[in-house]
């Protein structure tokens, strides 16, 4: 979906900002759902072939001259040897702790609150995101198709999932983006989800021919949006690296790919940091320090 801006309430008032005016280019919203089902789509096109269902992945060597993984295909044992391994398995995935312990150093950091989540058959209350600021809390309303909303609370970290009813969840949400209105299209929640704001950076996203990207590399709280956007730039960035090589014979685009990966990551990190706490109410906060955030 494409969206020429997004808007911020805050007291009342709504500021909205005008991307298409601002930059030249319009926000496009393109669900992770959609990525996947794209990717996959491009690669059978090209013949290429994907193993689902695949269990007991290990990765057992990363050399300098290429790397072996075995796992498991359909109840038979499998060996992989490869020249490359990039490691897209997310945060928990194998592809991390296959970097020696004292190659490794990381940072990781929480945040004092969490996103309530729930999907709804309801109308968006507008088609661009809201981004509304209160000192009840932060919330968002985002359009998933014109009958369907995705919508958040800033909550406790550590709330029960259920522990609101679906009124509930309603009430505090029309009292968050429209002031208690009553403007907020309602409907049945079909999906709830406890999203807990964290940040981790890995200083070492490359071993020899091992490369992490996305979430093996890095996680942003959510509140910046950039996630997906920092994934699929690790991903062109290696996409450069190994095209140059079988081009070219040299490493030297692979050999810079942590240097310059990590540079957008912290970057990443740095605005995802000011948003998250530019947004939420922090327990605790003083008055003056709720004054200065607005």
């Amino acid at each position: 979906m494409v969206h020429d801006g997004m808007e911020l309430r805050h007291d009342g008032a709504a500021f909205r900002l005008a991307f298409s005016e601002l930059t030249g280019v319009p926000m496009v919203v393109y669900g992770q759902q959609e990525i996947v089902k794209d990717l996959i789509g491009a690669r059978l096109e090209s013949q290429g072939e994907i193993h689902f269902g695949v269990t007991d992945v290990r990765i057992c060597q990363v050399g300098v001259d290429g790397s072996l993984v075995q796992c498991t295909l359909g109840g038979t044992p499998v060996e992989i040897s490869c020249e490359f391994l990039a490691g897209c398995d997310g945060h928990h995935g194998v592809s991390r702790a296959a970097i020696p312990a004292q190659r490794r150093s990381a940072h990781q950091w929480a945040y004092p609150f969490a996103w309530l989540g729930v999907l709804a058959q309801a109308p968006p209350l507008s088609p661009e995101l809201i981004y509304a600021v209160t000192d009840r809390g932060f919330a968002l309303q985002s359009m998933r198709s014109p009958d369907v909303s995705r919508l958040y609370l800033q909550v406790p970290p550590d709330e029960p999932i259920h522990l609101r009813s679906d009124e509930e969840i309603w009430h505090e949400l029309d009292l968050r983006l429209t002031g208690g209105t009553g403007k907020l299209p309602t409907g049945t929640i079909t999906e709830r989800v406890l999203v807990g704001l964290r940040a981790h950076v890995e200083e070492h996203m490359q071993y020899r021919t091992l490369f992490l990207l996305g979430d093996a590399a890095h996680i942003v709280p959510p509140s910046a949006a950039k996630g997906l956007n920092m994934a699929v730039a690790d991903a062109r960035l290696l996409a450069e690296g190994l095209d140059h090589w079988y081009r070219s014979g040299r490493r030297d685009l692979l050999d810079g790919y942590q240097s310059r990966s990590l540079r957008r990551a912290w970057h990443g990190q740095e605005f995802s940091e000011f948003m998250t706490s530019l947004l939420h109410v922090s327990p605790g906060e003083s008055a003056a320090e709720g004054r200065m955030r607005r």
